[in-house]
């Protein structure tokens, strides 16, 4: 795992998924009841390496509607903020070689 981390720049991938995370809650904020489980992300490649390490950071005591992930990898050398959060989240991750 650490060869993965050590590829990409962790300060700068924090910082994108902060943004990241910011527009998360611009979207909880749209919906009425502030449900978060409306609310999924997920990318391609870099945009799953984005969505992954967004996830990561996630602080939230409420889970997200899930992440979905095609062709990317885990990329932060972090655990996750939200155990509780990590595990009642929907995840799909697809990869091919």
């Amino acid at each position: 795992m650490k060869e993965i981390q050590s590829k990409y720049d962790q300060k700068e991938l924090t910082r994108a998924a902060n943004w990241l995370l910011e527009e998360v809650d611009k979207e909880i904020d749209r919906f009425r009841d502030r449900d978060s489980k409306r609310v999924f992300i997920g990318g391609i490649s870099q945009g799953c390496i984005l969505a992954l390490a967004a996830f990561n950071l996630y602080d939230k005591s409420t889970p997200l509607g899930g992440v979905i992930g095609l062709s990317g990898e885990h990329a932060l050398d972090r655990p996750p903020s939200n155990i509780n959060v990590f595990c009642n989240t929907p995840i799909f991750l697809y990869h091919v070689s």
